[in-house]
């Protein structure tokens, strides 16, 4: 009965969780358990939940769990970390780009009960700004009549890459009325027949064999970089260019490669590791969040300790960049300190899971003899079994 009883009183204290602004801690249980709580506490209040594990196996594994406990009618969204190091010369790989867009723009469309987890190196880093991907995003539905080469030069502009075959996230192809393009949020590409100005139709299409598939009423539009590079904005960015690279006396010829890139392509692979260039302001994971959002920090000890060794690879990584004369920004308009991240979830209720702390010991801690009590009968039978060994 008393069982019966704690099990019934997490259940309400679970359904009561945030309605008085509380920031609560919950010591024990492991992943497993802490899914089950977090997947309880989000379907039972109807709000949506951050939650931040400490690194990205960590986050991985939790997603796999919360989506186990969830169901399929509560959506379970994974903001991944870029799998390249900071400051390292090297491109985004595709599908993550589409996958942390796709995410956020899920964040900013959804409310209710919504679960988003990453690791705490994806929520450290700064991202585009909320509203750059609100204005970006746009909706083709068939039937409709759009202009044809203003929404090839808005793809552009969003990262979209021109290519023969559309086969990856961001690749573009147009021929005549045709327009294929892998948006964010699909797993296959899709395609746009126009008739004049018309759409015809909206078809999902086999990147393997290019044959069309399912038809789509309507389709999503959404950038394919988070460096939105629009013509309206690009003196700006170009001005923001200058200056850093006079900043750190950067050669006047690659500054003007880097300005013609960009003139000529969009330079996005040259500006997705330069956000604070391509924006006068960027944004968090936090500022995507709607007001009644939870923030659910998992072992935020181990949390911290990835905070700590993240930040000083940055540094690290930013001083060689430095020496090596690439084109950077200073890690402070890229990523939290542990103050300004601190500072990001403060308007939100908080929950914080703890493992239950062990201490460790040494063998020195334990005596190295036992003493151990034997009734009379114990003792013959241990005589009889030394004896037979003896034997």
């Amino acid at each position: 009965m008393a069982q019966n009883q704690v099990k019934t009183g997490w259940l309400d204290r679970l359904a009561t969780i945030g309605k008085k602004g509380e920031h609560l801690e919950f010591t024990g249980g492991s992943s497993p358990v802490w899914a089950w709580l977090i997947c309880r506490m989000t379907i039972t209040q109807a709000r949506p939940s951050l939650v931040v594990a400490p690194d990205r196996q960590s986050a991985a594994t939790l997603y796999d769990e919360l989506r186990f406990f969830a169901g399929p009618k509560t959506p379970i969204l994974f903001f991944p970390v870029y799998n390249v190091l900071p400051y390292k010369p090297l491109g985004y790989h595709r599908q993550t780009v589409a996958r942390r867009i796709n995410t956020l723009y899920r964040m900013v469309e959804k409310d209710g009960a919504t679960i988003v987890v990453t690791s705490m190196e994806a929520a450290m880093q700064r991202i585009l700004p909320r509203k750059k991907l609100v204005q970006f995003a746009d909706i083709i539905m068939e039937g409709e009549e759009i202009d044809r080469d203003a929404l090839v030069v808005k793809l552009l502009e969003g990262g979209y890459q021109r290519t023969v075959l559309v086969e990856e996230p961001g690749d573009l192809s147009v021929r005549g009325g045709i327009i294929d393009l892998f948006p964010p949020g699909f797993d296959q590409p899709v395609r746009i027949e126009l008739f004049g100005e018309m759409v015809e139709s909206i078809r999902r299409f086999s990147p393997a064999t290019q044959r069309s598939q399912a038809s789509l009423a309507e389709l999503i539009i959404l950038p394919a970089s988070e460096a939105i590079v629009r013509r309206k904005d690009q003196d700006s960015i170009l001005a923001r260019l200058r200056l850093r690279a006079a900043e750190q006396d950067l050669a006047a010829t690659r500054t003007r490669q880097w300005v013609e890139q960009i003139k000529t392509t969009g330079g996005h692979d040259l500006l997705e590791p330069l956000l604070p260039v391509v924006y006068s302001h960027t944004e968090t994971l936090f500022d995507y969040l709607s007001e009644s959002a939870y923030v659910v920090n998992v072992d935020p000890a181990a949390s911290q300790k990835t905070h700590v060794d993240f930040t000083k690879l940055i540094d690290q990584n930013y001083i060689a960049a430095l020496a090596d004369g690439q084109l950077c920004v200073a890690p402070k308009t890229l990523y939290l300190d542990d103050e300004a991240f601190e500072e990001s979830q403060v308007r939100f209720e908080s929950i914080k899971f703890k493992p239950l702390a062990v201490e460790a010991f040494n063998e020195t801690d334990f005596p190295q003899t036992v003493p151990i009590a034997l009734n009379t009968s114990d003792t013959i039978q241990l005589k009889l079994q030394l004896a037979e060994k003896k034997a």
